[in-house]
């Protein structure tokens, strides 16, 4: 059987670990097989200054979505990053969705556990 294991996304959400990396100012779910986040993440400057960024990540082609307050997720342990893939996921294999990507977001109060086609991260304008 293969193990799941933990890889950072290619978006700045996954260059940091801590509980405060992430704020999640907003999640809707339209009822479209479609999910968005907005908040913040802490990023980090080339003059080593921490400045939080506003983002936006949006899923499509919703399987699952479940969130779990961040002390009673036991995968939170796991993680490498605040945003992760969740490689050989056994909920995906069980469920054979072939085409489905298993990601996992931690923010400071909760985890996310999304199970979509389709992943976009944007990095807002900042703000006056």
């Amino acid at each position: 059987m293969l193990e799941e294991t933990f890889a950072n996304t290619d978006t700045p959400l996954s260059t940091s670990n801590t509980r405060d990396g992430i704020l999640i100012r907003s999640a809707c779910h339209d009822g479209n097989a479609r999910l968005v986040f907005t908040g913040e993440f802490k990023a980090v400057s080339a003059a080593q200054e921490r400045t939080y960024r506003q983002f936006k990540l949006s899923f499509s082609g919703i399987a699952s979505y479940i969130c779990t307050e961040l002390d009673l997720c036991p995968l939170d342990a796991k993680m490498s990053a605040n945003f992760n893939i969740i490689e050989n996921s056994a909920f995906v294999r069980a469920h054979r969705l072939d085409g489905f990507t298993h990601y996992i977001l931690s923010s400071y109060d909760y985890t996310y556990q999304i199970v979509a086609q389709n992943m976009a991260f944007d990095l807002l304008p900042e703000q006056a």
